[in-house]
């Protein structure tokens, strides 16, 4: 029988060691102007934060920046039970000419009626709500690591089997490592507002020259 071992953790808290992670969720569209958008999804979003916006259109996309201006929750009932629902406001940010060229006709294409005056134009409901994929950037105190995986402070409840794009930065020498992350569980952080979450990830995807970056910086510690 194998035996089949674990790889050790190194606690490398307050090491200055972090994790720069692209995190995807995806969201529907219920309004939208060609300042703004009305959206809704299963994750909620920091007020004040940037986020990077991939509306779908046709066979397309239309890559937009926006900064979060407001947030509600609501409880809604599914099959499965009653889960929390998010919607926001969100504000685009630099919106050039063939960006707002290529709302103007996402717009066109979908508008029901008016709606009120908001986020700095005419907003409109679409219908039905187009998808957007929404990406943001989060930097990610390492709390330890192995050569197999590491355990991350993050701002939010990050879904479990999660498969997100990671670049870990271990010392001021070495390039940083690039390679995926599978999140394997996560768990609140006790006694911390906001509240910060614990997030256990598994390293995948990674090329052999980044892997023996990362082995030689383990190696090394104590």
């Amino acid at each position: 029988m194998n035996e089949r071992r674990i790889p050790r953790r190194y606690v490398v808290e307050g090491m200055g060691i972090y994790a720069r992670t692209m995190f995807n969720t995806t969201v529907e569209i219920l309004e939208l102007s060609l300042n703004g958008a009305l959206i809704r999804g299963a994750r909620g979003l920091l007020i004040g934060c940037k986020y990077n916006f991939k509306i779908e259109h046709g066979s397309g996309v239309i890559p937009v920046d926006g900064v979060v201006i407001w947030e509600k929750t609501a409880l809604e009932k599914m099959p499965g039970g009653v889960i929390p629902v998010y919607t926001a406001g969100i504000e685009f940010l630099d919106v050039r000419t063939d960006k707002a060229e290529l709302l103007r006709e996402l717009i066109s294409d979908k508008v029901l009626e008016l709606k009120d005056r908001r986020l700095r134009g005419v907003r409109v409901r679409v219908s039905p709500p187009e998808k957007a994929v929404l990406s943001y950037m989060e930097h990610c105190e390492i709390k330890d690591i192995s050569v197999g995986g590491m355990k991350m402070e993050v701002d939010q409840e990050p879904p479990v089997d999660m498969i997100f794009s990671l670049e870990l930065v271990l010392t001021k020498t070495d390039a940083p490592v690039h390679c995926k992350g599978r999140i394997a569980f996560y768990q609140e952080v006790p006694g911390k507002m906001p509240k910060r979450y614990h997030a256990g990830v598994e390293f995948k995807d990674i090329s052999v020259r980044d892997k023996a970056i990362l082995e030689r910086f383990v190696e090394a510690l104590p």
